[in-house]
């Protein structure tokens, strides 16, 4: 396994910014240095062609006088130094790549999966420093902050640790939004693993361990509000939530099964917000939750030449117009509830046409397909019958469009 290259540069340029920002891009490898030399302006070609190839180890051959034709000198743990000529160049890619998982094994819904910066994933777990530390500090942040929200909105009033079963204040569509909310961070600290230098196998188990915990954390915290309490149905939620994820990992299958969010201004449906609401976390009048299907992936191979792979149908839940108590807004009295007296909103089951977006957008750089990729977990303004009361369709859910008498 190559540890560095060692490079010979007569450019400061060189051997202190260009080199180093260079192996800083490609601390995915097992790569400590590039090979340098005398012009910038070359070496400013090479960084092109780093920044545009990020799946690929380059060999680059030194114009130093200084060193010999081949003027490559490695180091690893069979041999104190030796050189590589040109012809070697691919021979170096290839040990460089043996450790890698390569593209046609690490798949998505029978996709390629991408990782955060482009570059293939490791078959081992072998942890990089830098990029450790700082996405540790990022989620650290995060946490941070959204901690010091809630504890001066929902956390504010406390008392003696309560349970409390609260799916019916809600019309229970806070239940699809713990599992989405504990789904999301499993992936997203997953991905972050893996750029970290862990192997798929144990970022997705990670990942999906520290996203329940952080819910978990959560959920607790819920226990000693006054105004909540901690619900073991969300708990159970958050369960489900890290537990299908880890399941996609190891039953491909459910990776045909996309759970999705749209965040929607009620208003623009004629609806309302959520009247208790203290943050746009618990306004649960504005979020829609859905579950999309890979219609193309779950078809007979025959009937997968009449189903484009990037259209998808999606099956979501949503409720405006939540109150508990009182309600001003005309929304239906959906429960009469002990705890909470009376709850009233308006539900509608959403059937929508969907988009893959990993088979809609076209591939470019590394973080963009990472990008495409993760984006298809948000729910996008598509054609959409809404049922509730009143069932209506959109043309453009949740943009109503009018043309003529006719409304969409």
């Amino acid at each position: 396994m190559i540890d560095k290259i060692i490079c010979y540069s007569d450019s400061q340029i060189n051997n202190y910014i260009i080199t180093p920002l260079i192996s800083f891009l490609r601390r995915d490898l097992g790569v400590c240095y590039f090979l340098s030399c005398k012009s910038s302006f070359y070496f400013f070609f090479i960084l092109i062609i780093q920044l545009t190839n990020p799946e690929k180890t380059f060999c680059y051959i030194s114009d130093n006088p200084n060193v010999k034709t081949g003027g490559i000198i490695l180091y690893d743990e069979l041999a104190d130094d030796y050189k590589v000529s040109v012809d070697s160049a691919k021979q170096l890619n290839s040990i460089a790549d043996e450790h890698l998982i390569p593209p046609e094994k690490y798949r998505i819904a029978d996709n390629r999966r991408w990782t955060l910066t482009g570059s293939q994933p490791n078959e081992q777990t072998k942890i990089k420093p830098v990029p450790t530390i700082l996405l540790a500090s990022l989620f650290t942040g995060i946490f941070i902050v959204q901690h010091e929200m809630q504890q001066n909105t929902i956390w504010k009033d406390v008392g003696p640790f309560n349970v409390r079963e609260d799916g019916k204040y809600t019309a229970y569509i806070d239940k699809p939004g713990h599992i989405y909310g504990t789904y999301m961070p499993s992936y997203l600290l997953s991905e972050f693993l893996i750029t970290s230098g862990f192997n798929p196998d144990d970022a997705t188990l990670l990942g999906g361990a520290l996203g329940l915990a952080y819910n978990s954390y959560i959920e607790v915290l819920d226990g000693f509000s006054i105004k909540f309490g901690f619900s073991p149905t969300d708990w159970f939620a958050n369960i489900f939530g890290a537990g299908f994820f880890v399941a996609q990992h190891y039953f491909p299958v459910l990776q045909n099964f996309t759970p999705k969010f749209m965040y929607v201004n009620p208003p623009w449906l004629g609806e309302y917000n959520r009247k208790q609401a203290e943050t746009f976390i618990d306004n649960y009048s504005a979020q829609n939750f859905y579950l999309s299907v890979n219609v193309h992936n779950l078809l007979p191979e025959y009937y997968k030449n009449y189903w484009p792979s990037w259209l998808e149908l999606s099956i979501g839940y949503a409720v405006y117009g939540l109150s508990v108590g009182t309600t001003d807004n005309g929304a239906e009295l959906i429960y009469h509830d002990p705890h909470f007296t009376k709850v009233y909103g308006n539900r509608k089951l959403l059937i929508s046409l969907d988009y893959n977006l990993i088979n809609l957008l076209p591939e470019g750089p590394g973080f963009w397909n990472w990008m495409r990729q993760s984006l298809n977990y948000f729910k996008l303004p598509s054609p959409t019958l809404e049922i509730g009361r009143i069932t209506k369709f959109y043309l453009l859910y949740p943009f109503p469009m009018q043309i003529g008498n006719f409304r969409f």
